[in-house]
């Protein structure tokens, strides 16, 4: 089951800074690296002269997919490759509770 997560973003400085959203990458054992980039990125005004917020939403869903392998990315240059993903449900495992005797 999906879950949506609301981020609302003020800029207190004097000045437009930029922000940018990434996301811990994903975490796999016996394969290549996995690298990621950021989810979203946007200049804001400060608050105090434009009273701008900005607000970014995500929604949190667990996917299976599987990727094309690919050389590491090129700093600077675009990079990319194939993939396919599918949203899943996850069940967690059944806990079994241990018994301690004595």
């Amino acid at each position: 089951m999906a879950t949506t997560i609301t981020i609302n973003v003020q800029n207190n400085s004097p000045s437009l800074q930029n922000f940018f959203f990434f996301q811990q990458p994903a975490i796999y054992t016996g394969g290549p690296e996995v690298y990621t980039n950021s989810l979203y990125s946007q200049a804001l005004l400060p608050y105090a002269t434009s009273g701008a917020i900005l607000t970014f939403s995500l929604i949190l869903q667990d996917y299976a997919g599987v990727q094309q392998q690919v050389t590491p990315p090129t700093v600077g240059k675009p990079s990319g490759q194939l993939s396919a993903t599918q949203a899943i449900n996850v069940t967690p495992a059944e806990h079994q509770p241990r018994i301690r005797r004595r």
